[in-house]
């Protein structure tokens, strides 16, 4: 297997070819493949600088590239105008919609991708347990826990006062 070209000899590449040598002699110059060499110098002239940085996997695309642009079109003002919508209420309302009934909706699972890459989501609140009041002592009897009401503003150790 070939040794990876870096980004310094891909801009001498580029360099050496605008100033008109063949690709044999850029390759006999680099001591690279003339395949090489052909490669990194049509890349560069597509698309300049840019073209030559290696691309690894497969191209970013978004969560709904496989369904047509209305869609994302439709969904983002009802994104922006109910916030607390989740991809699941998103869904119900598209199948609710007259014009998306009969076309081929999104997952669920792809509706949230497509929220979280929009940055559509609010990250998560964890809860805390209230702390511990200390008293292990059972109720007198029956209704004693919920005569809170009648006794009024009660002062709770770790916690404060409460109504």
């Amino acid at each position: 297997m070939a040794s990876p070209t870096t980004l310094e000899t891909r801009i001498r590449i580029m360099d050496l070819s605008k100033q008109g040598l063949s690709d044999r002699a850029i390759a006999e110059r680099l001591h690279l493949s003339v395949s090489t060499v052909r490669k990194w110098r049509r890349r560069a002239d597509r698309s300049v600088r840019d073209g030559l940085y290696s691309q690894m996997g497969r191209p970013v695309r978004g969560a709904l590239s496989a369904f047509p642009t209305e869609l994302e079109e439709f969904l983002v003002p009802l994104c922006e105008r109910y916030p607390s919508w989740g991809a699941k209420t998103l869904l119900a309302e598209l199948k609710r919609h007259a014009y998306w009934k009969q076309e081929n909706l999104p997952s669920i699972a792809t509706l949230q991708r497509w929220r979280k890459q929009r940055q559509l989501t609010r990250s998560y609140q964890f809860h805390h347990p209230l702390p511990d009041t200390g008293s292990e002592e059972k109720p007198a009897f029956v209704h004693d826990e919920w005569e809170m009401d009648a006794k009024g503003y009660q002062y709770i150790p770790d916690l404060g006062v409460i109504a």
